[in-house]
């Protein structure tokens, strides 16, 4: 995970209740790749 992450993991970075925040904004159990990329571009701030 770590070689696809890019990165080394930061356990101090990862926040639970904000990673709930955005998993509770997919539709579960039918999540989209549009749904995805739409929820992770809003919380990376992203703008095509």
């Amino acid at each position: 995970m770590e070689e696809w992450l890019g990165r080394p993991f930061d356990a101090a970075a990862f926040i639970v209740a904000k990673t709930n925040l955005w998993l509770r904004k997919l539709k579960w159990p039918c999540v989209t790749e549009a749904q995805l990329r739409k929820i992770l571009m809003a919380r990376d701030d992203y703008h095509e």
